[in-house]
């Protein structure tokens, strides 16, 4: 255990215990007829935990986890919340994959373990990058911060503006990140989609369906009257081509695209879902053209 524990930064898990012991502990295992991972880590809990053995104290959990007793890894996602600690800047999928590989657990559905848009323990930075929030350090001066810089965003541009339009030099008036990171729109997004009534602002998606590293199309202030994707899109065509009255769907996305809305492929072949059932989009029965009323 202690051979295991150095090696992994002061955890490891049962099946790595049980594996270590086949290789070195042949003869002892088949004197006591200790044939079950599960035998050699109840050994190990009774020896460690209870008996305090030799001055040795370590924790067992959920007949899974085994730390030493300063590190809190009872779970897959403590696990990654301490390796992204001692990293101290981002981490991304493959590494966590591969660290979790390493110590013998499951590597599948990290996203979901992770809580990624569920709760703020990891936020998104870009895409498959991911920022442990503790590190951030979130107090009410943060918060003030970033408040303060967003009054002074809607200072100059209304109550709204595309994310992708946002200068590059007003996230400079934003708090100082961990490992000299930069702002990125992604991680401004996150801490909108947790903190939004803190912060008097929040962001605009195309569609609940898409995938939480999409940047969403535009930012507002709270008390804004965008409520959602189609009150943004009937903005932009307000503003800035009035006279225009029918677009084929690829046409207006390829508007939205362009405009910064929307990236890549987004909506392709959806534009009719994610503006149905509003009077200002009237669309024909195929959802190929659209005709507009604002």
């Amino acid at each position: 255990l202690d051979k295991l524990l150095k090696k992994n930064d002061g955890i490891a898990v049962a099946a790595q215990l049980w594996e270590y012991a086949r290789s070195e502990m042949t003869m002892f295992l088949n004197d006591n007829d200790i044939t079950e991972q599960q035998a050699v880590c109840d050994l190990a809990r009774h020896l460690f935990e209870k008996l305090k053995y030799h001055g040795k104290r370590y924790f067992f959990h959920s007949n899974t986890y085994i730390s030493l007793p300063d590190i809190s890894a009872n779970s897959n996602k403590g696990i990654m919340q301490k390796y992204a600690r001692e990293k101290g800047t981002t981490v991304t999928l493959n590494e966590m994959e591969n660290y979790l590989k390493r110590l013998g657990l499951n590597n599948s559905n990290l996203r979901g373990v992770m809580r990624i848009d569920k709760e703020p323990t990891f936020l998104i930075y870009q895409e498959n990058e991911y920022l442990l929030a503790e590190l951030i350090h979130m107090d009410d001066a943060f918060f003030g911060q970033v408040q303060t810089a967003l009054k002074h965003l809607f200072a100059d541009v209304g109550d709204h503006i595309i994310l992708r339009h946002i200068p590059s030099s007003w996230y400079s008036l934003l708090p100082v990140l961990p490992a000299s990171l930069e702002w990125t729109p992604m991680l401004l997004q996150q801490q909108l989609q947790y903190y939004s009534n803190r912060l008097g602002a929040r962001t605009i998606n195309a569609m609940e369906s898409q995938s939480s590293n999409t940047l969403h199309a535009m930012l507002v202030e709270n008390n804004s009257h965008i409520l959602d994707f189609r009150d943004a899109v009937a903005v932009f065509l307000h503003e800035e081509m009035p006279e225009r009255k029918s677009f084929e769907a690829e046409e207006l996305r390829r508007l939205l695209v362009n405009a910064g809305m929307l990236s890549g492929n987004e909506l392709i072949y959806n534009m009719h879902k994610a503006l149905g059932e509003d009077p200002r989009f009237l669309w024909d029965s195929a959802g190929n053209k659209v005709s507009v009323r604002i």
